[in-house]
């Protein structure tokens, strides 16, 4: 009989897991892909207007500068990676306050630990920047908005990709470990 609970209590540990994965996964998920939506409609334009050969090069030069930068070396080397190790954390010594929050947790919008202020602070950053490159974005002309769009859905796009990658990656090897 006691066997039988504690093969259960692994089966929940396991299934809770996943629910943890889920949620700081998807959460993260939706919003960028919500952005990478709600930029279509704007990207489509560069279908109807007349482009030269100057609007084609900056096009080709900006998408592969957003892939390559912050697709690859931002989201998937760095901010991908640092995403499943605080998965991993909050999966290993989950709190009500980390598995609520995990999505926030996950991408650094709020501290893991007192330790973690300073990497907070670096997050508070980007976003911040982030922000105001969205703002600064919005005030370019058509032909140039949509150019640089097309870019920046590439590079969220990948961004996707590398978090449920690396975060996949930490829950197989949670699960195999448990």
């Amino acid at each position: 009989m006691l066997q039988n609970r504690g093969e259960n209590r692994h089966k929940r540990s396991g299934w809770f897991n996943l629910l943890i994965t889920a949620w700081a996964v998807g959460g993260v998920s939706v919003l960028l892909l919500r952005s990478i939506v709600t930029m279509v409609p704007v990207a489509l334009l560069l279908r109807v207007l007349p482009l030269n050969a100057v609007h084609y090069a900056a096009l080709a030069v900006s998408f592969a500068f957003m892939i390559w930068f912050e697709g690859y070396v931002a989201f998937h080397k760095r901010f991908a990676p640092r995403f499943a190790s605080r998965l991993e954390h909050i999966i290993r010594s989950p709190s009500p306050y980390r598995v609520t929050l995990a999505p926030l947790v996950c991408t650094g919008l709020l501290p893991l630990s007192a330790s973690d202020i300073r990497n907070w602070l670096r997050s508070l950053l980007v976003v911040a920047g982030v922000v105001l490159l969205i703002v600064g974005s919005k005030m370019l002309p058509v032909p140039w908005r949509p150019i640089i769009l097309v870019g920046v859905m590439g590079a969220l796009s990948i961004g996707v990709a590398s978090i449920m990658w690396h975060s996949t990656l930490v829950y197989r090897a949670i699960s195999r470990r448990s």
